[in-house]
């Protein structure tokens, strides 16, 4: 049994009695959506093409995944699948859910985006033991189609667990209706704060009107993790202890920790703690599952249980009772507790995150030797992107670079990123490089870096040139220097 410090105690944390016969599996069953949301962070790709790809059934058949879960013995088991988007391979995953249902012991929770049509499903057994959680992405959809393919959803059985918007710049403004609608149409709606991914990967503040709405709409207890900046190393977790990350290509691990996979379809599971572990990350990815963790969360329900999507929109619901009799619920009941450092409170430390932070002192060493600054008005470059030089059309790719504005009235505001005159993202979250003021000797140029995820276009095979163009504080283009890049299949 394994011991903690917290705020100055020695705690022990055994698994609870539930615990003890139950697994949760994050099958990641695909990278393949239709989507392409500027703040996913999954290296999705948008078509199949006839070589292997990063799906799950494009590895083994339906029939080798069926006898790889048949085959575990936990007397609850929930499987989460997460993509892509698992529905876009509709007669295989019929098949796959169809199995899982027809066993009867599958508490089976999908991520989807409900682009599907709910008829071809409706053979399925026993919908309702499929928990789903559809979120609505603006830049992808309109709401009313996507609001009558949600309906269409449950009337053909499925249970919908939670409708969810992610608070990205594009969706704020339409949330509070989102909500609404949500409420009339008889369905348990959340925002979920938005991870700093895509675009948006270094987008260090929410915005004061997103602090706003989860004030109102976020429980407590994902409050706290957002409160902590998904800081938890050294943290006692139980999440390592009951569950496990399963592949497309069926190696599976337990989740969190350094500890070797096997082979799903072939092998055992791995064998996890026995007790809650240790948290090894320098940051947490802070998924429902994970909060609901962490026995030192003080707005987490002891004794610790295996927390699903259900469970979590009972958990939103009493949120909104609560919020409804007292405006200032989410206040008092964040302020009542404090955070690990046993001094701040968590309302306190929560309300930080709209504050700004200063950036990283840079020393310029007076007599050091530094190159010169080329003569142009803003001064930047792309300096990396992934598979270097060459991708799929319609591909995600990580690049990297940065843009400096020379005149004094202010830095450069944004970066949109370009290719055949199409615009593939724009960029106004500008992180430190620090090899820059000590390559140029200048300390203004450290806040000048840009860098995340954008989607290619859908371009027929070829050269085309990556640009980068920076816009001003008058709001004037300054191209940047070009990348090639090969286009293929």
């Amino acid at each position: 049994m394994a011991s903690f410090p917290v705020l100055g105690q020695t705690v022990q944390y055994p698994l609870t009695p539930e615990l003890q016969n139950a697994i949760r599996i994050t099958w990641n069953i695909s990278h393949w959506c239709n989507y392409q949301c500027d703040y996913c962070g999954v290296m999705v790709f948008s078509r199949r093409t006839g070589e292997k790809q990063q799906h799950s059934f494009d590895h083994y058949p339906v029939e080798d995944w069926l006898a790889a879960f048949l085959r575990l013995k936990q007397e609850k088991i929930i499987v989460k699948m997460l993509g892509g988007e698992p529905f876009v391979d509709r007669v295989n995953w019929k098949r796959m859910l169809s199995g899982l249902l027809e066993a009867g012991r599958f508490e089976i929770e999908v991520f989807t985006n409900g682009s599907w049509n709910a008829d071809f499903f409706r053979d399925v057994p026993t919908p309702e033991k499929v928990h789903m959680v559809v979120s609505f992405h603006s830049g992808q959809t309109k709401f009313e189609p996507w609001r009558e393919r949600l309906l269409r959803i449950r009337d053909a059985g499925f249970t919908i667990a939670r409708a969810i918007t992610v608070l990205a710049p594009e969706n704020v403004e339409d949330a509070e209706s989102f909500l609404a609608i949500m409420k009339f149409d008889g369905i348990q709606a959340a925002l979920t704060p938005m991870t700093p991914a895509g675009i948006y990967m270094h987008k260090k503040q929410m915005a004061e009107q997103v602090s706003q709405l989860i004030e109102r709409e976020v429980t407590p207890a994902i409050a706290w993790m957002q409160a902590q900046r998904f800081k938890t190393k050294g943290m006692p977790c139980f999440f390592p202890s009951v569950s496990y990350d399963l592949e497309y290509d069926g190696r599976i691990r337990v989740s969190c920790l350094d500890i070797p996979s096997t082979n799903f379809i072939r092998e055992a599971l791995p064998e996890g703690p026995r007790q809650a572990a240790v948290c090894p990350l320098d940051s947490c990815v802070g998924c429902m599952e994970m909060v609901y963790s962490m026995p030192v969360n003080p707005f987490v329900e002891k004794p610790v249980r295996l927390f699903g999507e259900l469970d979590f929109a009972e958990d939103i619901r009493s949120q909104w009772r609560h919020t409804e009799q007292n405006p200032n619920h989410f206040k008092e009941t964040m302020s009542s507790a404090l955070m690990p450092d046993g001094k701040t409170d968590c309302y306190e430390a929560f309300t930080s995150l709209v504050k700004e932070t200063a950036p990283p002192t840079i020393d310029i060493p007076a007599d050091g030797i530094y190159q010169a600054m080329p003569d142009v008005p803003v001064l930047g470059y792309i300096d990396g992107f992934q598979q270097a030089r060459e991708a799929r059309a319609s591909e995600r790719i990580m690049i990297s670079g940065w843009a400096y504005n020379r005149s004094p009235l202010g830095p450069v505001k944004q970066v949109r990123m370009t290719m055949d005159g199409r615009n593939l993202g724009v960029f106004e979250d500008f992180y430190p490089r620090p090899e820059l003021p000590q390559l140029f000797g200048r300390k203004e140029l450290l806040e000048v870096g840009f860098q995340g995820l954008i989607f290619l276009p859908g371009l027929r095979p070829g050269n085309y040139d990556l640009t980068a163009v920076a816009i001003d504080h008058n709001g004037q283009e300054h191209p940047l220097p070009p990348q090639p890049v090969n286009i293929i299949g």
